[in-house]
């Protein structure tokens, strides 16, 4: 096997795979570390397993190459401006990482960057033109994004099954289309103020958006995909900020029942949504050594819905799309080198009124 000792890298490369210079003289040329990170021609490319709390990414670097952080222990990590990439699983089970900024500068992300982290809330680089294919996909802690202004096309699945989010943010820009499944299955979505420059909804791009009330949507929307808001049961009011002859112009495919179910506000502004109701206070009890806790949270829309703690187990059936099992994902990442994480523990549904338990840890394998 050729094992190089030296390398050139040109500064038009965004992205690295995960393990790519692995038990290659490169990689134990001690010349090539700083600190706990090996860099190459200005490129992060991996992080010491050792490397645990703080860690900054030298000044300078041009990219973070897939999978750099995914064998350590860190808890923040501070990126420079300057980076233009970030590759695929760069932070990925980091279970102590619960904070990542972003630079404006950088321009490509790679898929599932941040998948199984804490990491709640994402502002996106205004220099970020494509949200790619699975970028967040079954994210399940993430509950806020804001897509900035940069931002010209949501990729397939960017952001399907990620069962917490509820607050999306679009900043007035360039975006033009959001593609299959974007959303697919994000419950706790109510409402959506979609950007004006939107032209394009695609195939199933809210599928199964349980809770998505209401949505704004500006006159430049030129097509309507089949089975948008499909299983969007809750959809009562689209407000279009075009007249009723702009809208009828739409390309809107004929399998759309939720869409055209709905009241469409001609010439219309979202109203301010109003506040939620008090849930009250819950009623907690351990017997057995299970703890019950029992809510009365009526009309309280996705009270009924579980943020998971947890993976999900099998296969999830995409529609339209690929299956793809548990067992098959991390076989994947076991090849490409990454960690699997500590137990982590189950929960059961939250309903609307009624009881559930937390029961014993299930260790992931």
């Amino acid at each position: 096997m050729y094992k190089p000792k030296n390398v050139s890298i040109g500064k038009n490369v965004e992205d690295f795979g995960t393990g790519v210079f692995a038990e290659t003289p490169v990689y134990n040329d001690k010349s090539n570390w700083k600190g706990n990170a090996l860099y190459i021609c200005d490129y992060l490319i991996t992080v010491n397993p050792d490397a645990s709390g703080a860690f900054s990414v030298a000044p300078g670097t041009h990219a973070i190459a897939g999978g750099a952080f995914a064998s350590c222990g860190i808890t923040d990590v501070n990126i420079p401006d300057g980076v233009i990439g970030i590759g695929e699983w760069a932070f990925t089970y980091r279970e102590k990482l619960t904070h990542l900024e972003l630079p404006d500068s950088v321009a490509f992300i790679g898929e599932e960057v941040i998948d199984a982290t804490p990491i709640e809330t994402i502002i996106l680089p205004k220099n970020l033109k494509e949200i790619g294919e699975h970028t967040f996909w079954s994210h399940s802690k993430l509950k806020k994004i804001t897509i900035s202004s940069g931002v010209q096309s949501i990729g397939y699945e960017a952001f399907a099954f990620c069962e917490c989010l509820s607050e999306v943010i679009f900043e007035e820009g360039n975006l033009k289309s959001i593609d299959i499944n974007a959303f697919l299955d994000c419950d706790l979505i109510t409402e959506l103020d979609l950007p004006k420059s939107l032209e394009v909804i695609g195939q199933r791009a809210f599928f199964g958006c349980k809770n998505l009330r209401s949505f704004m949507v500006g006159n430049n929307l030129k097509t309507i995909e089949r089975w948008p808001f499909q299983d969007s049961t809750s959809l009562k009011d689209v407000y279009y900020m075009g007249a009723k002859e702009e809208w009828q112009l739409i390309d809107i495919d004929e399998m759309n029942k939720e869409l055209t179910s709905a009241n469409i506000h001609y010439n219309s502004v979202m109203p301010e949504p109003e506040p939620a109701p008090e849930i009250g206070t819950p009623e907690i009890t351990v017997s057995g050594g299970t703890l019950s806790i029992t809510v009365a949270a009526e009309n309280v829309p996705g009270a009924y819905h579980r943020c998971h703690d947890g993976r999900r187990k099998g296969h999830r059936h995409r529609p339209g799309g690929k299956r793809q099992s548990q067992s098959r994902r991390r076989g994947r990442q076991n090849r490409e080198g990454l960690l699997l994480g500590e137990p982590r523990k189950h929960e059961a549904p939250l309903r609307s009124e009624g009881s559930y338990s937390l029961g014993r840890k299930n260790k992931r394998v």
